[in-house]
Protein backbone atom coordinates (compact mmCIF):
# COMPACT_ATOMS: atom_id res chain seq x y z
CA UNK A 1 0.00 0.00 0.00
CA UNK A 2 1.16 3.48 -1.05
CA UNK A 3 2.17 5.72 2.17
CA UNK A 4 2.29 9.74 0.79
CA UNK A 5 5.29 10.93 2.03
CA UNK A 6 5.16 14.37 1.72
CA UNK A 7 8.98 15.41 3.14
CA UNK A 8 10.26 12.30 0.59
CA UNK A 9 8.62 14.41 -2.21
CA UNK A 10 10.04 18.09 -1.23
CA UNK A 11 13.21 16.84 -1.23
CA UNK A 12 12.95 14.64 -5.21
CA UNK A 13 11.33 18.26 -6.38
CA UNK A 14 14.19 20.22 -5.13
CA UNK A 15 16.83 18.32 -6.52
CA UNK A 16 14.97 17.53 -9.62
CA UNK A 17 14.50 21.36 -9.77
CA UNK A 18 18.26 21.46 -9.19
CA UNK A 19 19.15 18.76 -11.68
CA UNK A 20 17.01 20.62 -14.27
CA UNK A 21 18.43 24.17 -13.59
CA UNK A 22 22.28 22.49 -13.88
CA UNK A 23 21.13 21.42 -17.71
CA UNK A 24 19.80 24.84 -18.67
CA UNK A 25 22.81 26.28 -17.10
CA UNK A 26 25.16 24.10 -19.29
CA UNK A 27 22.89 24.50 -22.17
CA UNK A 28 23.19 28.07 -22.05
CA UNK A 29 26.61 28.29 -21.42
CA UNK A 30 27.02 25.90 -24.29
CA UNK A 31 24.98 28.05 -26.68
CA UNK A 32 27.04 31.45 -25.37
CA UNK A 33 30.55 29.57 -26.41
CA UNK A 34 29.00 29.32 -29.26
CA UNK A 35 27.95 32.26 -29.98
CA UNK A 36 31.04 33.95 -29.06
CA UNK A 37 33.23 31.46 -30.87
CA UNK A 38 30.47 32.62 -34.21
CA UNK A 39 31.13 36.50 -32.37
CA UNK A 40 35.04 35.64 -33.56
CA UNK A 41 35.14 34.21 -36.54
CA UNK A 42 32.61 37.04 -38.08
CA UNK A 43 35.06 39.37 -36.32
CA UNK A 44 37.97 37.69 -37.89
CA UNK A 45 35.79 37.41 -41.17
CA UNK A 46 35.21 41.38 -41.44
CA UNK A 47 39.08 42.39 -40.87
CA UNK A 48 40.09 43.92 -43.94
CA UNK A 49 42.59 42.65 -46.09
CA UNK A 50 45.20 45.84 -47.02
CA UNK A 51 44.73 47.25 -50.12
CA UNK A 52 46.77 49.91 -51.58
CA UNK A 53 45.00 53.54 -51.96
CA UNK A 54 46.11 56.50 -53.62
CA UNK A 55 45.90 59.82 -50.96
CA UNK A 56 45.54 57.18 -47.98
CA UNK A 57 49.03 55.01 -48.49
CA UNK A 58 51.35 57.13 -50.80
CA UNK A 59 50.66 60.15 -52.88
CA UNK A 60 51.84 61.33 -56.51
CA UNK A 61 55.24 63.72 -56.09
CA UNK A 62 56.85 65.83 -59.03
CA UNK A 63 60.38 65.65 -58.15
CA UNK A 64 61.52 67.83 -61.05
CA UNK A 65 62.25 70.82 -58.36
CA UNK A 66 65.31 68.49 -57.41
CA UNK A 67 65.38 66.81 -60.80
CA UNK A 68 69.28 68.38 -60.92
CA UNK A 69 70.17 67.49 -57.44
CA UNK A 70 69.36 64.01 -57.74
CA UNK A 71 71.11 63.41 -61.50
CA UNK A 72 74.18 64.41 -59.50
CA UNK A 73 73.46 62.14 -57.11
CA UNK A 74 72.58 59.05 -59.18
CA UNK A 75 68.99 58.82 -59.03
CA UNK A 76 67.52 58.43 -62.21
CA UNK A 77 63.94 59.67 -63.42
CA UNK A 78 62.71 56.51 -62.37
CA UNK A 79 64.53 55.16 -59.34
CA UNK A 80 63.27 54.41 -56.19
CA UNK A 81 65.31 56.23 -53.12
CA UNK A 82 65.03 57.10 -49.77
CA UNK A 83 66.20 59.99 -47.78
CA UNK A 84 67.45 58.93 -44.19
CA UNK A 85 69.20 60.39 -41.39
CA UNK A 86 71.56 58.63 -39.01
CA UNK A 87 69.97 60.64 -36.12
CA UNK A 88 66.22 58.99 -36.65
CA UNK A 89 65.41 55.76 -34.83
CA UNK A 90 63.00 55.07 -37.47
CA UNK A 91 65.33 54.96 -40.42
CA UNK A 92 67.57 52.74 -37.98
CA UNK A 93 64.13 50.31 -37.72
CA UNK A 94 63.95 50.54 -41.49
CA UNK A 95 67.19 49.87 -41.99
CA UNK A 96 66.95 46.60 -40.20
CA UNK A 97 64.43 45.19 -42.86
CA UNK A 98 65.76 47.25 -46.01
CA UNK A 99 67.51 44.38 -47.68
CA UNK A 100 64.66 41.71 -46.65
CA UNK A 101 61.77 44.71 -48.56
CA UNK A 102 64.21 44.67 -51.68
CA UNK A 103 64.54 41.04 -52.11
CA UNK A 104 60.61 40.49 -51.32
CA UNK A 105 59.48 43.28 -54.13
CA UNK A 106 62.28 43.24 -55.93
CA UNK A 107 62.63 46.74 -55.85
CA UNK A 108 66.43 48.68 -55.76
CA UNK A 109 65.90 51.07 -53.14
CA UNK A 110 69.05 53.66 -53.43
CA UNK A 111 69.71 55.70 -49.78
CA UNK A 112 70.62 59.29 -49.36
CA UNK A 113 71.55 60.67 -45.98
CA UNK A 114 70.83 63.76 -45.02
CA UNK A 115 72.78 65.85 -42.64
CA UNK A 116 70.57 66.34 -39.77
CA UNK A 117 73.70 67.60 -37.36
CA UNK A 118 75.27 64.54 -38.41
CA UNK A 119 77.82 65.41 -41.16
CA UNK A 120 80.02 63.12 -40.53
CA UNK A 121 77.90 60.60 -40.66
CA UNK A 122 76.56 61.19 -43.87
CA UNK A 123 79.83 61.73 -45.76
CA UNK A 124 81.12 58.40 -44.51
CA UNK A 125 77.68 56.67 -45.67
CA UNK A 126 78.31 58.39 -49.05
CA UNK A 127 81.95 57.21 -49.27
CA UNK A 128 81.35 53.89 -48.23
CA UNK A 129 78.54 53.22 -50.33
CA UNK A 130 80.23 54.33 -53.50
CA UNK A 131 83.50 53.10 -53.12
CA UNK A 132 82.46 49.51 -52.07
CA UNK A 133 80.27 49.61 -55.07
CA UNK A 134 77.31 48.26 -53.30
CA UNK A 135 74.07 49.21 -50.94
CA UNK A 136 75.44 49.95 -47.35
CA UNK A 137 74.29 46.76 -45.43
CA UNK A 138 77.12 46.01 -42.96
CA UNK A 139 78.48 49.26 -42.55
CA UNK A 140 75.08 50.92 -42.00
CA UNK A 141 74.83 49.68 -38.66
CA UNK A 142 78.00 50.66 -37.37
CA UNK A 143 77.50 54.27 -38.65
CA UNK A 144 73.85 54.14 -36.47
CA UNK A 145 75.80 52.36 -33.68
CA UNK A 146 77.88 55.77 -33.78
CA UNK A 147 74.84 57.70 -33.93
CA UNK A 148 73.94 56.66 -30.49
CA UNK A 149 74.19 59.75 -28.18
CA UNK A 150 75.20 61.58 -31.22
CA UNK A 151 77.77 64.40 -30.33
CA UNK A 152 79.51 66.20 -32.98
CA UNK A 153 82.67 67.10 -31.58
CA UNK A 154 82.90 63.95 -29.97
CA UNK A 155 86.71 63.10 -30.50
CA UNK A 156 86.44 59.41 -30.17
CA UNK A 157 83.18 59.30 -32.21
CA UNK A 158 84.55 60.77 -34.93
CA UNK A 159 88.09 58.45 -34.60
CA UNK A 160 85.56 55.64 -35.38
CA UNK A 161 84.21 57.02 -38.19
CA UNK A 162 87.17 58.55 -39.60
CA UNK A 163 88.53 54.28 -39.33
CA UNK A 164 85.88 52.79 -41.30
CA UNK A 165 87.50 52.72 -44.79
CA UNK A 166 90.32 51.25 -43.66
CA UNK A 167 88.05 48.43 -41.95
CA UNK A 168 86.86 47.76 -45.75
CA UNK A 169 90.05 47.66 -47.70
CA UNK A 170 89.28 51.59 -48.91
CA UNK A 171 92.57 53.19 -49.47
CA UNK A 172 92.73 57.06 -50.05
CA UNK A 173 92.65 56.92 -53.58
CA UNK A 174 89.64 55.23 -53.83
CA UNK A 175 88.12 58.11 -52.10
CA UNK A 176 89.84 60.67 -54.20
CA UNK A 177 88.46 59.12 -57.11
CA UNK A 178 84.68 59.42 -56.35
CA UNK A 179 82.87 62.08 -58.66
CA UNK A 180 81.34 63.94 -55.68
CA UNK A 181 82.95 65.46 -53.20
CA UNK A 182 82.10 63.74 -49.00
CA UNK A 183 80.62 67.81 -48.73
CA UNK A 184 79.34 67.76 -52.11
CA UNK A 185 76.68 64.59 -51.63
CA UNK A 186 75.49 66.17 -48.49
CA UNK A 187 74.68 69.69 -49.53
CA UNK A 188 72.89 67.75 -52.79
CA UNK A 189 70.86 65.70 -50.43
CA UNK A 190 69.73 68.48 -48.24
CA UNK A 191 69.07 70.33 -51.14
CA UNK A 192 66.65 67.88 -52.75
CA UNK A 193 64.83 67.28 -50.00
CA UNK A 194 64.36 70.76 -49.08
CA UNK A 195 63.57 71.79 -52.91
CA UNK A 196 60.94 68.42 -52.50
CA UNK A 197 59.12 70.20 -49.50
CA UNK A 198 59.57 66.85 -47.60
CA UNK A 199 58.57 66.68 -43.71
CA UNK A 200 59.97 63.98 -42.36
CA UNK A 201 62.25 60.61 -42.65
CA UNK A 202 62.46 57.60 -43.63
CA UNK A 203 60.89 58.98 -46.76
CA UNK A 204 60.63 56.65 -49.45
CA UNK A 205 59.47 57.65 -53.16
CA UNK A 206 59.27 54.77 -55.39
CA UNK A 207 59.81 54.83 -59.25
CA UNK A 208 60.16 58.28 -59.13
CA UNK A 209 56.87 59.39 -58.40
CA UNK A 210 55.27 57.69 -55.47
CA UNK A 211 55.63 59.09 -51.98
CA UNK A 212 54.57 56.24 -49.21
CA UNK A 213 52.68 57.47 -46.23
CA UNK A 214 55.20 56.36 -43.17
CA UNK A 215 51.85 57.04 -40.45
CA UNK A 216 49.51 54.58 -42.99
CA UNK A 217 50.92 51.39 -42.47
CA UNK A 218 50.68 49.34 -39.82
CA UNK A 219 53.63 46.25 -40.29
CA UNK A 220 56.38 45.93 -42.79
CA UNK A 221 53.56 43.37 -44.60
CA UNK A 222 51.76 46.36 -45.92
CA UNK A 223 55.47 47.90 -46.66
CA UNK A 224 56.22 45.15 -48.46
CA UNK A 225 52.76 45.10 -50.62
CA UNK A 226 52.57 48.41 -50.73
CA UNK A 227 55.98 49.04 -52.55
CA UNK A 228 55.26 45.98 -54.57
CA UNK A 229 51.82 47.44 -55.93
CA UNK A 230 53.81 50.65 -56.67
CA UNK A 231 56.49 48.83 -58.37
CA UNK A 232 53.59 47.48 -60.79
CA UNK A 233 52.10 51.15 -61.61
CA UNK A 234 53.24 53.77 -64.61
CA UNK A 235 56.38 54.89 -63.98
CA UNK A 236 57.29 58.92 -65.23
CA UNK A 237 57.76 58.15 -68.93
CA UNK A 238 54.66 56.03 -68.77
CA UNK A 239 50.94 57.41 -69.28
Amino acid sequence: MYTYNKPFNIFIKIMTTKFVSKIIIGTLAIISLGAAGKFILDQRSQQKVFVPKEGVNYTIIDTSSARKQLTKLGIGNNDSFEFFSYSCGHCYALSKNMRTLEIKTGVNIKQLALNFNTLPLAQMHYTLTHTTGKQAVGFQRQLFKIAENWNINDQTKLEKISELPATYGIKTDDVRSLSLKADDYSNLVNIAFNNLSLQYTPTLIIKGKYLIKNDSLKSMPQMEKLISHLNGLPTKNQP
